[in-house]
């Protein structure tokens, strides 16, 4: 993906960089909220340790992966922190894929990724793993899926992006 001015993204590894040309299979994710649940803040700050993903999400997530082989495109968050050290997160989570993309910085996480889209082309498909909703318009609902605030990805909900991802054509 080329780097455009005021384009504020971190690259992660060489398996981010989207090529304008390639078919792809997106994922784009909210960390806190779907790896990340609230119990999880409070117990990693209570107990002053590292943040850990929850392990049900992540192997949900995992499922999702492997049965679409999509790309990760990280929501950016309040946490720059979290952003900054997440591929190494990742694997220490026991994701497949610790590489990703970022989305740019918006005033809504739809904005954003419809920002991502028209720098990196759409992809053939995508799905978008959030905590909440109120950031979408309706033109991305079809996309979306609100995972549950105390599970997490369920694996219901990973059917259902599996689903989404691998359908051929558009909505």
């Amino acid at each position: 993906m080329k780097r455009h001015k005021g384009y504020h993204q971190k690259k992660t590894g060489p398996s981010s960089v989207v090529s304008h040309k390639e078919a792809m299979k997106i994922i784009f994710l909210e960390v806190h909220g779907t790896l990340l649940l609230p119990i999880c803040h409070g117990v990693s700050r209570l107990l002053q340790k590292p943040l850990v993903g929850f392990k049900p999400s992540v192997e949900n997530l995992n499922f999702i992966v492997r049965g679409t082989g999509a790309e990760l495109v990280v929501l950016s968050g309040p946490d720059n922190n979290l952003i900054d050290n997440l591929q190494t997160k990742f694997g220490d989570w026991g994701l497949t894929k610790t590489s990703f993309d970022r989305v740019p910085i918006a005033d809504k996480k739809g904005h954003a990724i419809i920002k991502w889209m028209a720098i990196a082309g759409e992809p053939e498909s995508f799905v978008i793993l959030e905590s909440k909703a109120k950031d979408y318009g309706r033109m991305l609902w079809p996309y979306l899926i609100v995972a549950d605030k105390e599970a997490g990805i369920t694996e219901a909900m990973a059917k259902k992006a599996i689903k989404i991802l691998n359908q051929k054509g558009k909505k």
